[in-house]
């Protein structure tokens, strides 16, 4: 069996009076097992393996190899205190191997009188590591690569685009740049289908995480309001500042939030990098941006960064993750950003008078580039983080032409366009 870009969640093994349950979210018995770009996390058993449980039959023993996942949060012994591997659990002279995988915070019950007492588990058995793992705890027999010992620092299940749903990695993770995408089945994406390879912890080399979640690969769509990994239908009402959304999975909302308001310009993004666009506004008067978090509340001021002069260009500068509040002043073609993790202001010279800023990902890298479009040529230049510099990078439009990018939005709010 072959299993990819796929999450196993909420599933559990209770068995009966005459035995405990086995295998919470997969029980593999015979046979060969691959598992690329997946999940298995929040699954539980009365037995052993909360996760995953491997068990031979006669001479057609169980073989289980792992590639680029995440094993989280599972739970053996679940009422019975009679289980083992809270992660994984694999019979004895049988074959489970991993590579580039999180078995992290996986745990099992080792009391239930007077209350359940758990302690964290990650696998029994032995396990073959074939390099570049993470695991909480190395409580079984890991044989090969040593792997990592340390806490991952995943975020909640939850949808981070694509078609499933994973475990974010956040800034600062052991996992981020820790894995090697050359080996194994050598994927190119993560489980989401974000592209692999991303330089996730800024050193200026492109190494793939550990996990199946990139850091920095991808962001949600422009205006995901509701996290489901959907570009939302949404509209800003200038003179009262009522912001009115089609959320493609939590339905309709008007208002959403009466947040702004004469004078100010919507800046929409996701500056908590919880994977939903959160409401923002940016007074060109003053240069202050305000974010209403949709994890991490309201600030107001989040930040005075502008004034007048300055063409508000927020995006993911630094591939945190996070939406960076950024300017970019016509006259002068200088672009200034603040990175939310790093908290350094940069400065680019690069467009001037007569050039629009119509910044994006456009090379893939997981974070977003100055561009810029002169609307009397057609021409687009790029300042592309990994690709280099490309002038043109593209002549595509002219005289009477607008560039289709959410910095559009902006760009009319403040009669640019």
């Amino acid at each position: 069996m072959t299993l990819i870009n796929s999450t196993v969640s909420g599933n559990s093994a209770i068995g009966n009076n005459v035995a405990v349950g086995t295998g919470g979210g997969i029980y593999h018995i015979s046979g060969f097992l691959m598992m690329t770009n997946s999940t298995v996390s929040f699954n539980s058993a009365s037995g052993s393996g909360g996760g995953i449980y491997n068990i031979g039959s006669g001479l057609n023993s169980g073989t289980v190899n792992i590639f680029n996942s995440t094993i989280f949060r599972n739970t053996a012994g679940v009422g019975t205190a009679a289980g083992v591997g809270g992660g994984v659990s694999n019979g004895s002279s049988l074959v489970m191997s991993f590579q580039n995988t999180i078995l992290a915070r996986n745990r099992a019950v080792t009391s239930i009188n007077p209350f359940p007492v758990l302690d964290f588990d990650d696998c029994a058995g032995t396990i073959d590591s074939d390099g570049h793992n993470l695991m909480g705890v190395q409580n079984c027999t890991v044989t090969g690569a040593a792997p990592l010992v340390g806490d991952p620092q995943l975020g909640s299940l939850k949808n981070n685009g694509g078609p499933t749903k994973t475990h974010a990695l956040p800034a600062g993770s052991p996992a981020i740049d820790a894995g090697d995408c050359t080996l194994g089945p050598k994927p190119l994406t993560d489980q989401r289908g974000f592209i692999r390879t991303v330089d996730g912890d800024q050193n200026g080399t492109f190494t793939c995480d550990i996990g199946a979640y990139e850091f920095g690969a991808g962001s949600p769509g422009p205006l995901d309001f509701d996290g489901d990994g959907e570009t939302d239908v949404a509209v800003y009402q200038t003179s009262t500042g009522n912001w009115f959304v089609v959320g493609s999975t939590a339905g309709f909302f008007s208002p959403a939030l009466n947040f702004g308001g004469s004078g100010f310009i919507p800046v929409p993004g996701d500056y908590d990098g919880d994977g939903e666009t959160d409401v923002a506004v940016y007074q060109s008067s003053s240069g202050n941006w305000f974010v209403v978090g949709t994890t991490s509340g309201f600030f107001t001021p989040a930040l005075n960064f502008g004034g007048a002069g300055y063409i508000p260009a927020p995006g993911d500068y630094d591939g945190d993750g996070k939406t960076d509040p950024a300017v970019y002043r016509s006259s002068t073609g200088n672009w200034s950003t603040v990175g939310s993790t790093s908290g350094l202001l940069q400065i680019l010279g690069f467009g001037g008078s007569g050039y629009i800023p119509v910044p994006g990902d456009y090379d893939g890298d997981g974070v977003t580039d100055a561009a810029v479009y002169q609307s009397s040529s057609g021409n687009w230049f790029v300042v592309g983080t990994s690709a280099g510099f490309f002038t043109p990078a593209l002549n595509f439009g002219g005289t009477g032409f607008v560039p289709v990018l959410p910095q559009v939005t902006i760009l009319r709010a403040m009669g640019v366009l």
